[in-house]
C-alpha cells in the first residue's frame, strides 16, 4: 500500500510520471511486477491501499506518455499480465 502511494505521488508530476513509466520498461525482472502488483492491491481489504493503487494506475494510464507514445493506452494494460 505504501509503495502505491509513493508511486502515485511521483506520477503526479511529469518528470516523476516519466520515471515510473521508465521503471516498467527497465531490463530488470522487477519491472514485470510493478503494474501487476498495483492491480493486486485493488483486491486488498485495506481501502487506503486500494485507493492508492487505483489512483496510481489511473494517473499512469491517462498520462500523455502512455497515450501518445509507442505503447498507447491498451498496450499499457497488456503490461499488467
Amino acid at each position: 500500500g505504501n509503495a502505491a502511494y509513493i508511486l502515485g505521488t511521483l506520477a503526479e508530476s511529469e518528470s516523476g510520471r516519466r520515471r515510473v513509466i521508465s521503471l516498467t520498461e527497465s531490463r530488470h525482472d522487477e519491472r514485470k511486477r510493478i503494474l501487476p502488483d498495483l492491480v493486486y492491491l485493488l483486491s486488498s481489504t485495506d481501502s487506503e491501499s486500494v485507493m492508492n493503487a487505483a489512483g496510481t494506475i489511473g494517473t499512469l494510464a491517462e498520462s500523455d506518455e502512455v497515450c501518445r507514445e509507442k505503447r498507447g493506452y491498451f498496450a499499457f494494460f497488456s503490461l499488467i499480465g
